[in-house]
């Protein structure tokens, strides 16, 4: 007695079994590139996609192509020529500087005491100088000179 052990092909899709199936990377822009030619996928897809996912690219008998990742058909346009790459708007492009006023401190003169200290081998050196503002310009005068020179042959910071 001869039984049918055939399945039955209900539940099957025979257009995306019998297909030519090749493997491709998404893009960052959401691009796919199958023979020369550059596919965007949509924005509203049946499933979450990300960049570097790998989705199939089945070409049919009929010569028609769809795109699938997880048993889920994706939806697609063609592009008719390769997409451009955004241009990067560097940071410092976007930066603005600031010029400060004409009566900005910074523009002004120091009127007053400054102390410096210089360090040279094993002497410290503070210098204090004192700044008048003249008719004929800013008259810098040194008040004070102190060397201290130390013993053990470094000096503590």
């Amino acid at each position: 007695m001869a039984t049918d052990l055939h399945r039955t092909i209900n539940g099957f899709n025979l257009d995306l079994i019998l297909c030519v199936k090749e493997e491709r990377l998404l893009g960052y822009d959401f691009t796919v590139r199958y023979h020369n030619a550059w596919f965007q996928l949509l924005p509203k897809q049946p499933t979450i996609l990300h960049p570097k996912d790998r989705i199939v690219v089945n070409e049919h008998l009929d010569g028609t192509i769809t795109f699938t990742i997880r048993q889920c058909v994706l939806n697609f346009q063609m592009l008719s020529e390769k997409p451009q790459k955004a241009i990067p708007v560097r940071p410092s492009a976007l930066r603005t500087y600031s010029i400060p006023s004409f009566d900005h401190p910074w523009r002004k003169p120091f009127l007053g005491d400054i102390s410096i200290f210089f360090l040279t081998g094993h002497v410290r050196i503070y210098v204090e100088f004192t700044s008048t503002k003249t008719s004929s310009g800013l008259r810098i005068e040194t008040i004070r000179k102190t060397s201290v020179r130390h013993s053990m042959g470094r000096v503590p910071v």
